[in-house]
């Protein structure tokens, strides 16, 4: 078995692993170090995603490694998980919607009783929102439900006719949907198409890995592996020594000082109990939103008239005192046209509204080994009680929009969605490994050389959409391990 040594080793290149990597990059502590990236997926180039953009699994781009054949699932077999295995991981099959968590989001048990707090706080992270932001090169509005000391880089989207009568209604708790799909032409992306089709961008609009960050991984000190399979991590005494992989068909062994798992909530917690690690929350708690969609038929607007796919958002089912008794819920309006059946008898004279709840974590929803070791179960029992209650305001929430907007009547879909693509709260952040199985700056509590990157450190589940807070959390984390004195 060949061995090999680099200072620092990530697994994964999906955004949690390359924002902290361009992160660290600019740090004087870097300098002349060594770094490898091991990715289990293929390096796909635009065009060849493009030419392979109506074969699909659960709704997403299929990819060269077909994710299907990369995990099993019990029970609850209608709960889709998706996720692309390529260089630069869902960012190849993400919308690019870019929302801040809101405060109370942080602190969901101290506030409103239920769920657990975070281990930070929103001021603790605002800093790095901003700079993700500008890295994401996000389009967004000027005033936000969430406090910001910093404005977008990019103005907003146009907003449709339909968004402009909720926003009159609800003011500052609607706008424009802050995303990294560009509102102008920027330097490396054209300006947003709004085709719709936002799995695989026709135009390279919005931001991926290989469009924005690929310089990170043209570093000299960077290494980057495709197609290299993390097999497990050797640990001694509460070190990571190092990890076993497949790559080219051979077997290697690559040691590191430091260990960066960038992975997602099915395979960064895979990975750890393969490895032995025994913590109790470990691969337990996998969830997401729970969202259900619902048309609206309108008279004289139109709903199809923005310039993004999802032109606006609505917070006012999100933090609201209600949120004590139940779920919050956020309002995305799709203003790309779904096509088919009867849905054009009344034109563009429509709206397509999702309404997204928040979920919990709950034990009995985890990640277990198959029967040989080889490959994760997802074991999925169902909803959170309190979410699956909340789900039940869906038609009080869509008659005080229709009637804001004077629809003429709603359809509310007959079942909620199979997946939101937001895979989270395998490995959550806390203060003790009783509750948790990384600390705040996401260095694992038992392994201290470490760290778990992404949403699967997320210990609560918001409706907002979770990459911003990814990236954020990930250039948190370079600056908490590479600034002298910022770790206590």
């Amino acid at each position: 078995m060949k061995k090999e040594h680099y200072d620092i080793l990530i697994i994964g290149s999906g955004i949690s692993s390359s924002f902290f990597l361009t992160r660290i990059l600019q740090k004087k502590e870097i300098i002349g170090k060594k770094i490898l990236v091991l990715e289990k997926g293929y390096e796909e180039s635009h065009s060849e995603r493009k030419a392979r953009r109506f074969r699909k699994h659960n709704g997403v781009v299929a990819t060269k490694l077909d994710p299907s054949k990369t995990f099993l699932q019990t029970d609850d077999t209608n709960k889709k998980w998706t996720y692309s295995p390529s260089f630069g991981g869902s960012s190849n099959c993400w919308y690019g919607n870019t929302l801040r968590f809101l405060p109370n989001d942080f602190r969901t048990k101290s506030i409103y009783g239920y769920g657990i707090d975070w281990p930070l706080t929103y001021e603790e992270l605002e800093n790095y929102y901003s700079i993700a932001e500008n890295i994401f090169q996000v389009s967004g509005p000027s005033k936000t439900p969430f406090p910001k000391t910093s404005s977008y880089p990019l103005p907003p989207h146009k907003l449709s006719g339909f968004d402009k009568l909720l926003q009159k209604k609800f003011g500052s708790l609607y706008i424009a949907t802050p995303c990294a799909r560009p509102s102008i032409s920027i330097e490396q992306r054209p300006k947003c198409c709004n085709s719709g089709v936002c799995h695989v961008c026709p135009i390279d609009s919005k931001f991926t890995v290989t469009n924005s960050l690929s310089g990170a991984y043209e570093d000299p000190r960077v290494i980057l592996k495709t197609e290299a399979k993390a097999e497990y991590l050797r640990i001694e005494n509460g070190i990571a020594k190092s990890v076993l992989i497949t790559y080219q068909e051979k077997e290697y062994e690559i040691s590191a000082d430091l260990f960066v798992l960038g992975a997602n909530a099915i395979f960064n917690p895979f990975l750890l109990i393969r490895s032995g690690d025994n913590s109790p929350e470990l691969g337990k708690g996998i969830n997401e939103q729970v969202s259900i969609n619902c048309s609206m038929e309108l008279d004289q607007i139109t709903g199809f008239d923005g310039s993004t796919v999802i032109s606006g958002l609505g917070y006012m089912f999100y933090d609201t005192p209600e949120r004590k008794k139940t779920s919050a819920c956020l309002v995305e309006n799709h203003t790309a046209p779904i096509l088919g059946g009867n849905r054009w008898k009344n034109g563009f004279n429509r709206a397509n509204v999702k309404f997204i709840f928040e979920d919990l974590r709950q034990s009995q929803n985890r990640i277990e080994l198959d029967s040989n070791g080889k490959l994760p179960i997802v074991v999925y029992k169902g909803h959170h009680p309190r979410t699956q209650a909340a789900l039940k305001n869906t038609e009080k929430y869509a008659s005080e929009i229709a009637k804001a907007v004077s629809a003429s009547s709603f359809t509310l879909a007959e079942s909620i969605n199979s997946t939101e693509s937001h895979i989270q709260g395998t490995v959550p952040m806390g203060n003790s490994t009783g509750n948790s199985v990384v600390d705040r700056d996401l260095v694992h509590h038992k392994i201290r050389n470490l760290c778990v990157l992404g949403s699967s450190s997320f210990p609560t589940s918001p409706p907002a959409n979770p990459s911003l807070t990814i990236a954020a959390l990930s250039l948190r984390t370079a600056d908490r391990l590479f600034d002298s004195g910022s770790r206590s």
